[in-house]
């Protein structure tokens, strides 16, 4: 496999014998080209070196003076926290059994064979590349603006940043072994635990799904949950990614019932002018209707001979009468440059129905005064 200059590899080698260290660094090098070795004769020059300078992977024989590779490494994991691996010729299970506990990332016995160089080369890279995508996913998840946990039975096992904020909370580590469902509104609580444990017991439930939430403050939000099943320390468990919808969903409630409130003036509207002789309708800029009575889309249809809906293009609908439309076009134009436009205007086929209007025409502004319509 061809390795590119972002695939170097830093590597501190530790061996109290100079000369098996020197042979080392050569068929690593040889073997994983992209291997950078440094070989040190003892723990403290070790101590001192990294100290003055970055590794990625420290490389540790065991038996040696004064320390022994293990609290060697244990040492630099406690500093530096990079990958360790140790690297011995008297190695037993019991000396692993010891490397593994004091949180080494490998453990590797020295042979004869020469090969046996080449395994330890792929070893070092496998516990870098690994240690470099552990940092890169836990800074994604940390990073992350929705707020991710895994939940265990209920109980959280794994929180970010975000879902310590979305809950109110300074440092997620509040969370870890303590119930999700201390945060569930009450009236959703049973549903949120029964989908939560029915799903690692393998059975179906929804991917997404949103539920109520009270943050430390008392504040209620609402978060929409996707949730997958997976596999954590051996056992069943929930991943969820939470967002928090909570303006969203307000937005969309603002948004019905100004539906709701717009319908009934339009109702009362037609209601008023049902049996009045008057007709309504508003355009946007593009003079498009937005509104219009019965009385008016009856009057539209006599007059030219078609039928308007809410969207109905105005320029349109009486483009087969182009001196109507002249008439039309010139007053609505007026008015969406601002103008009110009080005026007798004659309308229709002069072979038909034709009729005089007296025909009061405004603008219509948003809240910041800007023209987005108008209205007759």
């Amino acid at each position: 496999m061809p390795y590119g200059a972002h695939d170097t590899i830093r590597v501190l080698l530790v061996d109290d014998e100079a000369t098996q260290g020197e042979l080392t660094a050569i068929n690593l090098r040889h073997y994983d080209p992209n291997l950078t070795v440094t070989a040190v004769s003892s723990p403290s020059d070790a101590l001192n070196i990294l100290d003055a300078q970055p590794f990625d992977c420290v490389v540790s024989d065991y038996q040696m003076p004064k320390m022994n590779g293990i609290c060697l490494c244990a040492e630099v994991k406690r500093l530096m926290g990079i990958p360790c691996i140790l690297y011995t010729g008297r190695g037993s299970e019991e000396v692993a059994s010891d490397a593994y506990s004091a949180g080494l990332d490998d453990y590797i016995r020295k042979e004869k064979e020469i090969s046996h160089f080449q395994v330890l080369a792929k070893r070092i890279r496998a516990a870098v590349e690994k240690k470099r995508v552990d940092e890169l996913y836990r800074a994604s998840v940390e990073g992350a603006r929705d707020g991710l946990c895994i939940i265990q039975g209920v109980n959280v096992v794994y929180a970010n940043q975000a879902m310590a904020g979305i809950l109110g909370l300074k440092d997620p580590r509040e969370l870890i072994g303590s119930s999700i469902m201390r945060w569930v509104v009450e009236m959703e609580r049973d549903l949120v635990r029964d989908r939560t444990l029915n799903r690692q017991r393998g059975g179906e439930e929804p991917k997404v799904y949103e539920h109520g939430i009270r943050r430390a403050d008392g504040e209620i939000r609402t978060l929409e949950a996707f949730v997958s099943l997976i596999n954590y320390m051996g056992r069943p468990a929930s991943l969820v990614f939470n967002h928090d919808v909570t303006e969203r969903k307000r937005a969309e409630e603002t948004l019905r019932r100004s539906e709701s409130l717009l319908r009934q003036s339009n109702e009362l509207l037609e209601a008023v002018t049902r049996e009045a002789e008057v007709i309504i309708a508003t355009q946007d800029a593009s003079l498009r209707y937005t509104y219009f009575n019965e009385a008016y889309r009856d009057e539209v249809e006599r007059l030219s001979g078609k039928r308007i809906e809410i969207g109905s293009s105005m320029v349109d609908t009486v483009a087969h009468m182009p001196e109507q439309q002249k008439i039309a076009l010139d007053e609505w134009s007026r008015v969406l440059r601002g103008e009110s436009v009080d005026s007798i205007v004659e309308f229709g086929d002069p072979a038909g129905y034709r009729r005089t209007y007296r025909s009061l025409k405004t603008p219509l502004r948003d809240a910041s005064g800007k023209i987005i319509g108008a209205g007759e």
